[in-house]
C-alpha cells in the first residue's frame, strides 16, 4: 500500500485514500478510514475553526498516513421555528382522539 500511495498521492484533482481489506467491520455507516473520530461541539464555528486544525496537525504525525474528513460544510440546513400555542391546541386535539 506505501508503494501505491507514493505513486498515487500527487494525481491532480483527486485524494486517494488506501485501506487494507477487513473481514469485520464495526459501525453502522461506511467510512474512508480505518480509525474514525467524531468531534462535537455546542456551536456549529467551534467545528468549523478545530476541525481543520486537527486535521492538519494530525496529518503531520509521520505515524498517520490518509487523515481526512467527512465534514460536509456546504450541505443543506433548515431552521424550525415551533407556533408554541398551535402546538398546544394540536396536542389537546391527539389526547381527545386518543382512546382511553
Amino acid at each position: 500500500m506505501t508503494r501505491l500511495r507514493d505513486k498515487l498521492e500527487n494525481e491532480p484533482g483527486a485524494r486517494l485514500i488506501l485501506q487494507p481489506p477487513q473481514d469485520l467491520r464495526i459501525g453502522a455507516r461506511g467510512s474512508s478510514a480505518l480509525f474514525e473520530y467524531t468531534l462535537q461541539a455546542d456551536h456549529l464555528s467551534e467545528l468549523r475553526t478545530w476541525i481543520p486544525r486537527i486535521v492538519k496537525a494530525l496529518s503531520q504525525r509521520p505515524e498517520l498516513v490518509d487523515v481526512n474528513t467527512d465534514q460536509q460544510d456546504k450541505g443543506q440546513q433548515i431552521a424550525l421555528q415551533v407556533d408554541r400555542s398551535s402546538a398546544a391546541r394540536w396536542e389537546s386535539v391527539r389526547r381527545l382522539s386518543t382512546p382511553l
